[in-house]
Formats: C-alpha cells, sequence, structure tokens
C-alpha cells in the first residue's frame, strides 16, 4: 500500500491501519474456534457423540464476517445433529449474526433515525460491507 504522508493526520492513518488489521482479526478468530472445536472433537463423550462431518459457517459480528469450519456430530442417545462448538458458545444453529452485533444493530437503531441509517453504519466503521 502507498502512503501519502503529505497532509496525514492521525485520524486517517488510525482508519487506514483498522481497516488492514480487520481481515487479520477475523482470519485469527476463524482459526480460533476451529482449534476450539478441534478440543471439542477430542474431550468429547465419544460414546455419545460420534462425528459424522465437518461443515462451515459464516457468522456476521462485529469485525465483519468469520469463516470456520467445525464437526456435526450424530447424537446417540437423542438420534439429532448436533455442532459441539456452537453448543458450547450458545450460538443458534440458524443464527447469523453474533450477539455483539446484534446488540450494536438495536442499540444504534434506538439512538438513529432509522434502521436503514442503522444497517449502514458498520459499514460508514468499517469501510466495508457485512
Amino acid at each position: 500500500m502507498d502512503f501519502k504522508w503529505d497532509g496525514m493526520d492521525f485520524e486517517t492513518l488510525e482508519v487506514i491501519v483498522f481497516r488492514l488489521v480487520l481481515p487479520i482479526v477475523r482470519h485469527a478468530l476463524g482459526r480460533i474456534l476451529e482449534e476450539m472445536d478441534k478440543y471439542l472433537a477430542v474431550v468429547r463423550d465419544k460414546t455419545r457423540y460420534v462425528s459424522e462431518e465437518i461443515e462451515e459457517r459464516v457468522l456476521d459480528t462485529l469485525i465483519g464476517p468469520i469463516r470456520f469450519k467445525r464437526r456435526c456430530y450424530r447424537d446417540t442417545h437423542t438420534g439429532e445433529r448436533v455442532h459441539l462448538l456452537d453448543e458450547k458458545l450458545k450460538i443458534k444453529g440458524y443464527q447469523r449474526v453474533s450477539g455483539g452485533l446484534l446488540k450494536t444493530a438495536v442499540s444504534l437503531a434506538a439512538a438513529g433515525s432509522s434502521y436503514r441509517n442503522a444497517r449502514d453504519r458498520p459499514k460508514d466503521l468499517m469501510g466495508e460491507k457485512f
């Protein structure tokens, strides 16, 4: 990235660095989630939870979309499919938006003039669409 140092102020530098760091943090969080899933695979009750497959999931968060893979198990007691990582982190199967992002959006919508304004606010802050 080429910087134009003439006329650079701290606010501009802060925004540039923030936007450069976001993809790194998103990637790191995805890897952390995958490592947590591996740990849960080792410590699970192997007589109850039988590993079936690994599935990818995308979750919209305060720092943008997080992509990660986690294991799907068959619960031998109930016959249901479960994702131990989702259960551990209290993420519902249909949930697409993180709790932190949801709380922020609701707060912005309540304080702002419109839902559209609240929807676009993270884009303004992050410089990208979620």
